[in-house]
């Protein structure tokens, strides 16, 4: 895509291979370890061209770009989920070092910038207090997972891993006993409405968006057999009319809670109401 715009706007880039157009909320979840599959090479271009991208627009991450401007579009901090999942598959043609220190910018530098868009929008009440709009913290979260994962297996760093890993369990502050659901709060601790803060879903489908620690969910809403009513019951809302399978933290519930206990210890009729899915 860089070179149609650059053939386009007569825009030269600099390096021969960096790519102008990222839209890295869309393609976190499944493209990018795809890619990294297919060709390590593309992609490690890809996360090269974040780096330059991030060097030049003010220090932080984009999350989506178009045309080589940071457009702000949609949420949470993508591009550092995206980088980890490239090197985790296979995509490593790159020094992961000056990424790492990018990362940790837009994670713990309240204010950062990727030209006029700031890197995590509440980053300053997230640190402070430990939760945030529920949506935007889920995202964040899971970037911070990616950060430890990066910052141990592609930088070496085993201290810094455990302080993302310490922020990623910070979506337990989320959970409102007393509804049963993951749910955004106020600057002072209480509670929002339960169906506010949730980007493009519903606080039932953002629910599962807790990856890397599913044993943690199912254990605090109370085992398997809870974990499963709540499961079920978010396969019957609502969901969007254009299908974009793993894009949307909507399309990735159906698999989450069977991929972890396995399919064989689910009735068979809620086996047969996966396969829709």
């Amino acid at each position: 895509m860089g070179n149609i715009w650059e053939r386009i706007s007569g825009y030269i880039s600099p390096v021969p291979s960096t790519i102008l157009l990222f839209s890295n909320w869309d393609t976190y979840r499944t493209q990018i370890q795809l890619l990294s599959i297919l060709d390590p090479e593309v992609a490690s271009d890809i996360v090269i061209s974040h780096q330059l991208f991030a060097e030049e627009a003010g220090g932080a991450f984009p999350r989506w770009v178009m045309a080589n401007i940071e457009t702000g579009v949609m949420q949470g901090d993508p591009t550092p989920i995206l980088i980890s999942n490239a090197y985790a598959f296979g995509a490593r043609n790159y020094d992961p070092k000056p990424i790492f220190k990018t990362m940790r910018k837009g994670a713990e530098e309240p204010g950062a910038m990727s030209q006029e868009v700031e890197a995590r929008p509440g980053l300053k009440q997230y640190l402070d207090k430990g939760y945030y709009n529920a949506s935007i913290q889920l995202e964040y979260t899971s970037a911070d997972f990616a950060i430890a994962q990066f910052a141990l297996h592609a930088v070496g760093d085993e201290f810094a891993s455990w302080r993302y890993f310490h922020f990623a369990r910070s979506w337990k502050n989320l959970y409102n006993p007393e509804t049963g659901w993951l749910q955004s709060r106020n600057p002072d601790g209480s509670w929002k409405p339960l169906t506010e803060d949730f980007r493009e879903s519903t606080y039932k489908n953002y629910f599962w968006m807790v990856p890397y620690d599913i044993a943690g969910l199912i254990e605090i809403i109370g085992g398997k057999a809870a974990a499963e009513n709540v499961w079920m019951n978010s396969l019957l809302v609502w969901m969007p009319v254009i299908m974009m399978p793993g894009s949307l933290p909507a399309m990735n519930r159906a698999s989450t809670f069977p991929g972890y206990t396995t399919g064989s210890e689910l009735p068979i009729k809620h086996r047969r109401l996966l396969t829709v899915y």
